[in-house]
């Protein structure tokens, strides 16, 4: 069963790159996990039209995306799953590392938050080796989100330095960094205040902190 639309309101750790389907398929852009960002429905749905069924792996990396942002997440996580396994014929290491950031990220929002935080460990610890540190921000950064979900505050605000350090090692804005250091704090927070609450519960200050920080258009 399939998502609801997205609701620009909503405060949940989510993500938009503002990257076309002409660039590398493995460069997943600065956008944060962290904030929600309000999308033209419309214009993306055309997008992914546009993309229609062509099975390169940066269209199909672009078209996971979109349908990620429209919330229909069981098709997001089909393409993929199929992306990936293209990639692991076809695409070099940083390709195939960048899928397995995407199908984490699909994961994540789908709830599947224990398989979410496996996956994109192991994509963290490559990009680490390789010193990619965009990937490894991105990574972490969804690894961290995902434990938070399962209350392992102690590992999730370890993930969530890293992917803060690899980000500012990346070159990231001051907003994209920003928004990380105020929801690892939050984290840390809501760990020693909250220890009872239940996971939703508990995550509600982190995410309230990184809505604070308006992603710039």
């Amino acid at each position: 069963m399939c998502a609801a639309p997205i609701d620009p309101t909503d405060p949940r750790p989510d993500t938009r790159s503002d990257r076309t389907g002409s660039e590398q398929a493995h460069d997943p852009g600065f956008a944060p996990i962290s904030l929600r960002p309000a999308i033209d429905v419309a214009e993306v749905q055309e997008q992914l039209r546009a993309l229609g069924q062509t099975r390169s792996t940066t269209a199909m990396a672009e078209r996971t995306e979109l349908l990620r942002l429209l919330g229909r997440l069981d098709e997001a996580l089909t393409v993929a799953e199929e992306t990936y396994r293209l990639v692991m014929f076809t695409g070099d290491r940083a390709d195939l590392v960048a899928a397995r950031v995407r199908r984490a990220h699909v994961l994540h929002d789908l709830g599947r938050y224990e398989r979410a935080a496996a996956e994109a460990a192991l994509a963290r610890d490559t990009a680490t080796i390789e010193e990619w540190s965009e990937l490894e921000g991105a990574a972490a950064e969804i690894e961290g989100w995902s434990l938070y979900e399962l209350a392992r505050f102690a590992e999730a605000r370890a993930a969530l330095s890293r992917a803060y350090d690899a980000f500012r090692a990346a070159g990231a804005p001051q907003e994209r960094t920003q928004a990380l250091r105020e929801a690892i704090d939050a984290s840390m927070r809501a760990s020693m205040t909250q220890p009872h609450a239940a996971p939703d519960e508990r995550a509600d200050p982190v995410r309230a902190a990184a809505t604070r920080v308006d992603r710039p258009r």
